[in-house]
């Protein structure tokens, strides 16, 4: 796997952000080549770059965009289902994540992040191969492991927190270094099937012109209560 230069990452993601302004719902399938399609799921705004295909992993660059606030306390995430194509001998174990491009139009700053993935147990990320996964400015991170593969290198969860990423700010993880990486299981009878969810948890307090308004409010009501 080689990393283009930043300059090079920079091009590629300016295309791929005009293509999600273009299109608010990119739910097609789309052949990420080494025998995986990839589908974004429930017409979030998302769009993946193919960089290259080896003999052993496809590389695909994603770039995504948050636009809803959230939810009872947490932002509605973003996924895409990855399913096997090509049978056992013409499909790639390793799907890497060279680089990402993500959008915060939510409203709120984030003060953490989250990867996961949800497939039953036959998906994990390769921990020693995503070591040098940059998440700036993100500092800490921390792999988890919800299936219970009990290995140390096979964790379903990456989770990042000491940062702050404003709304209207980008968040581009691997751009300065390394790739998250995504190891399979090929040995099953059915083809393998999961969802690569990602989303943020903890918004911080909103931007200035809501926090004028919530702010204003609250004038308003003690005013009331003083009379």
């Amino acid at each position: 796997m080689l990393k283009g230069n930043n300059a090079g990452i920079r091009g590629v993601f300016s295309l791929a952000v005009t293509v999600l302004m273009a299109s608010p719902a990119l739910a097609a399938p789309i052949d990420i080549g080494g025998g995986w399609q990839a589908e974004v799921m429930n017409g979030n705004v998302a769009s993946i770059v193919v960089d290259n295909t080896s003999s052993t992993e496809t590389v695909i660059q994603i770039a995504k965009q948050f636009d809803d606030g959230p939810e009872f306390g947490q932002f509605p995430p973003i996924e895409i289902a990855f399913t096997q194509t090509g049978d056992d001998l013409s499909t790639v174990p390793s799907i890497v994540i060279n680089d990402e491009n993500i959008i915060n139009n939510t409203g709120f700053g984030w003060t953490d992040y989250h990867w996961a993935l949800i497939d039953g147990g036959q998906a994990w990320f390769n921990v020693s191969q995503s070591s040098t996964f940059d998440t700036s400015p993100f500092g800490t991170q921390s792999f988890a492991d919800q299936y219970g593969y009990g290995d140390a290198n096979k964790m379903t969860d990456l989770n990042v927190e000491g940062g702050f990423v404003p709304n209207g700010g980008t968040f581009t993880p691997g751009l300065l270094g390394g790739a998250l990486w995504i190891d399979t299981d090929l040995s099953g009878a059915n083809p393998v099937t999961f969802n690569f969810k990602q989303f943020p948890t903890n918004p911080s307090i909103p931007e200035p012109a809501s926090l004028m308004l919530m702010l204003g409010g609250c004038a308003i009501v003690a005013g009331r209560r003083r009379k």
